[in-house]
């Protein structure tokens, strides 16, 4: 962690009063510097972003910046990062977050170069599930790229500095600066034209840009300079036979092509639209990958057949049974499929990441025989998987059940009005703290996985003595991904 600029940090400290604490400097970006701070009334620690105070804003951006971020503070989605606070005092103007106790997608891409098609496209759904959300409420991001995508160590996708990037804009498209928000790698071309008006396409040009990147390990244009960048992005077509020759899908290349359209009205209509587009893989595509061929029933020969239909029948079978001869003969694997809510690391001679939801596959030796291992956070679901005489494609899941142990993963909502600290297995051997707090207004917010029994429970708490509890909710928990949704409202507290 840097060290703040004494004189900011002073100035936050006093701005947000004894209840916080201004720990240490995050980042410092072009507009804004960030710093974690401890809310000390909620036990809870924070980001908070701040104007850089070096810009000599003008009275119009300032107000701007604090109608967005107040703007984004009603949006409610689980792939946004929620804005808790606004304040303008100490001639700072700031807004307070939630802490993410993760990475962005940058310096995830940095550790692995490129993504395997189905993590990059859980990512990129997840930000356009985001965006669809925003856009329905009028918000514009216009800087959407890598380092505004933060991945939380249970995997969940979150979108940050939504439309804060319009607040800094006049109605011409430039900074007080002198300079068009966003950033070359993923700029569209009205937004480096400094055109006025722009709109959710021009968000999902830089989507485009992103997963270009996620699936190749770079962005679709590069250069020496910022003005070589942009100048591409409007005059050059992207190169979509890179996508081709890593084996990309073809639908999914089509999303990106469409998404890297020079002229918004080439674009998708709106990124619910580009995201069905990476559904939307053509069936034939996908059953040739998980459907086993069936068994061809041998047929009676028909009376009389004539020589001619004999060789037609030999030139339909023939053609059967050498991708019968394939599907027998080829190399063995094992498929891993994650069903927890969280990532799980398998041990396979190296530790590799699944995303929930997402499959590995594990070459095999014929005949292989031996297990491997998987586990999540320290303390969470852990297994083991058995392979003997590997043959063929071979089916795991790690879920929350093992003949061993049993996981839960509470995911509160939060419909109070006040925060609330959770205990796990209250009053019984197994108590645990979560140590967490679940803001007013959570919705479906993973607090971890915890060890499950058929008499565990959750229980709430209130700084004020209040508590509510979900007792025996053994017989309630998803047995495969251990998921189990409760909901806290004022009427339950006592």
């Amino acid at each position: 962690m840097d060290t703040p600029t004494a004189e900011t940090a002073a100035r936050l400290a006093k701005a947000l009063g004894p209840k916080f604490q201004v720990r240490g400097l995050l980042g410092r970006g072009g507009f804004a510097e960030v710093y974690e701070v401890f809310d000390v009334a909620l036990d809870r620690k924070l980001a908070v972003k701040v104007l850089r105070p070096d810009i000599a804003w003008t009275t119009g951006t300032l107000a701007r910046f604090q109608q967005e971020a107040r703007a984004i503070a009603r949006l409610q989605h689980g792939n946004i990062l929620p804005i808790f606070f606004v304040g303008d005092a100490e001639q700072l103007s700031y807004y307070g977050m939630p802490f993410v106790d993760g990475t962005s997608l940058a310096d995830y891409l940095k550790q692995r170069g490129k993504l395997p098609v189905p993590e990059a496209l859980r990512i990129v759904k997840a930000v356009l599930d985001a965006l669809q959300h925003a856009h329905d409420a009028g918000l514009v991001h216009r800087d959407i790229k890598p380092e505004n995508v933060m991945i939380e160590k249970s995997g969940r996708v979150l979108l940050v500095d939504f439309g804060i990037a319009k607040a800094m804009q006049g109605d011409a498209g430039l900074t007080q600066t002198g300079f068009v928000v966003g950033t070359p790698h993923y700029m569209a071309p009205e937004q480096a034209l400094g055109q006025p008006g722009l709109d959710g396409r021009t968000d999902l040009y830089a989507v485009g840009a992103v997963l270009y990147q996620l699936l190749i390990g770079a962005p679709p244009f590069e250069g020496d300079s910022s003005q070589e960048i942009v100048g591409k992005h409007i005059a050059d077509a992207p190169p979509m036979e890179k996508l081709r020759e890593a084996g990309v899908p073809e639908h999914v290349t089509g999303m990106v092509a469409k998404c890297l359209a020079k002229k918004r009205e080439d674009r998708w209509s709106t990124a619910e639209q580009a995201a069905h587009a990476l559904g939307a893989a053509p069936p034939a595509a996908t059953e040739a990958l998980t459907t086993p061929l069936p068994r061809v029933a041998a047929q009676p020969p028909k009376p009389k057949a004539s020589r001619r239909g004999l060789w037609a029948a030999a030139g339909i079978l023939v053609p059967v049974l050498a991708v019968a001869g394939w599907w027998f003969t080829r190399s063995p694997e094992l498929v891993v499929t994650n069903r927890l809510a969280i990532a799980i690391n398998v041990v396979a001679g190296d530790t590799v990441r699944v995303a929930p939801g997402e499959t590995l596959a594990i070459p095999l030796r014929r005949g292989e025989s031996g297990r491997l291992t998987w586990h999540t956070l320290p303390g969470g679901p852990a297994g083991t998987i058995a392979v003997a005489g590997a043959r063929g494609r071979m089916e795991r899941t790690a879920t929350a059940r093992n003949d061993s142990a049993a996981w839960f993963a509470p995911h509160i909502t939060n419909e109070t009005g006040i925060a609330l600290s959770l205990v796990i297995n209250a009053g019984l051997r197994g108590e645990t703290p979560c140590d967490c707090t679940i803001p007013p207004g959570a919705v479906r917010q993973l607090v971890g996985y915890f060890p499950l029994f058929a008499n565990s429970s959750v229980q709430a708490r209130t700084r004020d003595g209040r508590r509510a509890t979900f007792p025996d909710l053994g017989p309630e928990v998803d047995p495969v991904t251990g998921v189990v949704n409760l909901r806290f409202t004022g009427r339950d507290l006592r």
